[in-house]
């Protein structure tokens, strides 16, 4: 499914490399670029923990930017191709050093 054709099914979700397509597509249009930079202001690009909130309130906020680099990590591994790369190489991008089954 190539990033501009989105498949839309109520019955499952989307995972995979169909979603990683479908963020790609939806935060690189125009709009979404716009929104994604808008998110990242009030998210990753301010203080997790603050001397005046409970510290509590940082775990909170570094779920919520977790959240962003999700969506850009999926953008990134589309831009990369890395789903095209898997397919060809099931091994492909895998480390030995961090990952137990790389190479097998």
């Amino acid at each position: 499914m190539s990033s501009r054709q989105t498949r839309v099914d109520a019955d499952r979700p989307i995972e995979g490399a169909e979603l990683d397509e479908a963020i790609s597509a939806l935060f690189t249009s125009p709009l979404g670029v716009l929104v994604l930079e808008s998110l990242r202001a009030r998210t990753i690009e301010m203080p997790v923990a603050r001397p005046e909130r409970d510290a509590q309130y940082a775990f909170f906020r570094e779920g919520q930017n977790d959240i962003i680099r999700q969506i850009q990590a999926a953008m990134l591994r589309v831009k990369l191709g890395v789903h095209k790369q898997q397919e060809d190489d099931p091994h492909a991008g895998r480390d030995e050093r961090t990952d137990p089954l790389a190479g097998y």
